[in-house]
């Protein structure tokens, strides 16, 4: 299901303009948050702290050359050095191929590798693909934020997810 000559790598600073496209559009924006546009400016400001920063992990996932898609893992400092957010998105185009899902693999394996104990992410509620796919992978539901987000003009709810990574706290459940 993934799509032929996958190559999935650290961001460099030449993938912005591409990620900036992807993210602006419409049903990408829409599954995010919804997000309105954002300027490349903004974007770069927010982005381009994932590029050689010892507390982000950032992946691109390309095909053919051409990026389609971004990982990243914001780790935490002091108390919450062993935890780190997540977040993704893929072009559209790519959407139900198992981009994300090898994304998401791919991301865990570092986590694991850097010494890290869990993932938490957050996920805008009406997205229900997203949520299927990091059920899959192991995610577990931790709550609902009741408006968690306030987006164009409107309050949406937002579900915390959460993958223990070490085996033994995964047996304290």
């Amino acid at each position: 299901m993934v799509s032929e000559g996958l190559t999935i790598r650290p961001i460099r600073k030449d993938d912005l303009p591409a990620l900036h496209e992807i993210v602006n559009m419409p049903e990408v924006a829409d599954v995010l948050g919804p997000i309105p546009p954002l300027t490349y400016e903004k974007f770069e400001k927010w982005h381009g702290r994932f590029i050689e920063d010892p507390k982000h992990v950032a992946l691109v996932a390309e095909v053919k050359k051409k990026v389609i898609g971004l990982v990243t893992l914001s780790i935490g400092e002091e108390i919450h050095r062993y935890d780190s957010w997540l977040s993704i998105y893929v072009h559209k185009s790519f959407w139900r191929k198992g981009i994300g899902t090898q994304l998401m693999k791919t991301v865990i394996d570092v986590a694991r590798d850097i010494g890290l104990k869990r993932i938490s992410l957050v996920v805008y509620a009406g997205n229900k693909a997203a949520i299927r796919m990091y059920k899959k992978i192991g995610f577990k539901n931790e709550g609902c934020s009741k408006y968690g987000i306030y987006t164009l003009g409107k309050y949406m709810d937002t579900i915390l997810m959460g993958l223990l990574l070490d085996e033994d706290l995964a047996i304290e459940e």
